[in-house]
């Protein structure tokens, strides 16, 4: 039989023992510094210079003066000296120092799964394993706030690495989001729980989408999607960097087929004119269309296809294009309705069918006739009329000779066919181009 009971190290008392009282006294100090452990401080070094009776201290390895030699005991105050007890493994202590309940296993004290620091695991209504150091059991899981708000935060060690919400079904994984593998925000799914679809990626340094929910391309017609100008792209190119203006396909305007808005360049074959603009391309029926294309003056342009074949661009009517300079091409009017100008030869009016009015008010005198330069060159010789300002007699407007395209000589006459000298006003009318 062992002299010391087996987990205490209680001495026990001898048959015919002499002086027993030192051997059970000995053994109540071993048992009152075990019994309910209560510890001063934990890793301590330097025994105290006044301890208190009853102290009971958990040294470090390396301990120090009076403590020197005993590293990883318990270090129990008598009243008179210090007992050294070593502990076992399972023993549990309060750390008076730390406030913490500790636990002694493997050499060391550590906390205790009492007080929830550095707990293995927590199972609620389940067992916690490896992997699932936290498992829950229950209809609801319920995180309140404590003041303003509440943050549920998910880190993740490195950029490669996964950190997410996985949503299963009969443990078999079917939608998934969070930072799967990169730092961009990825929402996917899965039929099997084996292979996984990105539904919607948020670029996490642009903000855009991008997956397979979302329009890839401008002729990208999948049932479902949505579409690019919601994904903060652009729809049809509308939004994009200029490297990504060309038109697909074929970046020509002619060959558009699919229903949308798009922007062109310079380059873009069909457009009605050579430059950056927004073209919207809308479709009838099998082979007809029609496209209105607007420029970044605003001016706009339309045109339609019948039987699979354009028709010409017509530039529309708008407040911006009224009244400025008028052209025309081939017959077709290019430009403005109306122009208007006025010079030291007059005033003219110009429009876009081709008429032209010129206007002049000036002296004439007997000495000869007066040539009236144009203020705007015609097309061919116009019609030129005269009307004198002078009341007092009766009078009579003469073109001297006939009129070209940049001139006229003109005279005011009496009754008798004599030159009058006065103020008359002129006006000539033809055409600033030829009539088709």
């Amino acid at each position: 039989m062992s002299d010391t009971s087996a987990r205490l190290g209680l001495p026990y008392i001898a048959p015919s023992q002499a002086q027993k009282h030192v051997t059970h006294n000995e053994a109540l100090q071993r048992l009152d510094a075990l019994t309910l452990l209560t510890l001063e401080a934990v890793e301590a070094i330097d025994p105290p210079v006044v301890p208190g009776q009853g102290a009971l201290y958990a040294l470090a390895a390396t301990p120090q003066g009076d403590w020197a030699g005993q590293g990883g005991q318990l270090a129990y105050w008598t009243g008179t000296a210090w007992l050294f007890l070593p502990p076992s493994d399972g023993w549990h202590g309060w750390d008076k120092g730390a406030g913490v309940m500790r636990v002694y296993q493997g050499g060391a004290w550590q906390g205790s799964e009492t007080n929830l620091q550095n707990v293995s695991g927590v199972g609620i209504g389940a067992s916690f394993d490896a992997v699932n150091r936290l498992s829950v059991s229950a209809e609801a899981t319920l995180l309140n706030h404590a003041g303003a708000g509440h943050q549920l935060k998910l880190n993740k060690a490195a950029a490669t690495d996964t950190v997410s919400l996985l949503y299963q079904s009969d443990f078999a994984g079917h939608a998934e989001m969070g930072l799967t593998g990169d730092t961009d925000f990825h929402i996917r799914v899965s039929a099997d729980g084996a292979a996984w679809s990105d539904a919607l990626v948020v670029d996490t340094g642009t903000g855009l989408l991008s997956g397979d929910a979302v329009q890839a391309t401008a002729t990208d017609a999948g049932i479902g999607q949505v579409p690019r100008i919601l994904a903060g792209r652009g729809i049809f190119g509308l939004g994009l960097a200029a490297q990504e203006l060309s038109l697909a396909p074929g970046d020509d305007l002619d060959s558009l087929a699919l229903t949308g808005i798009y922007r062109f360049a310079a380059t873009t074959a069909g457009a009605p004119f050579a430059g950056n603009g927004v073209v919207m391309h809308l479709g009838q029926v099998a082979g007809a269309y029609v496209q209105q294309a607007q420029a970044s003056d605003g001016t706009l342009w339309s045109r339609g296809m019948v039987g699979g074949v354009w028709g010409p661009w017509a530039r529309n009517l708008t407040t911006l294009n009224a009244v400025g300079p008028v052209s025309q091409t081939a017959g077709v009017p290019s430009g403005a309705v109306i122009e208007t100008a006025s010079n030291g030869n007059g005033q003219y009016v110009r429009y876009a069918d081709g008429t032209q009015q010129c206007f002049h008010s000036r002296n004439l005198f007997t000495s000869g006739p007066a040539t009236w330069s144009f203020p705007a060159e015609f097309a061919a010789p116009p019609k030129v009329f005269g009307v004198a300002q002078q009341t007092t007699q009766a009078l009579s407007f003469a073109n001297e000779v006939a009129p070209t395209a940049t001139q006229a000589q003109v005279s005011l006459r009496s009754s008798s066919d004599s030159r009058v000298g006065g103020m008359i006003d002129l006006m000539a009318i033809g055409r600033w181009y030829a009539a088709a």
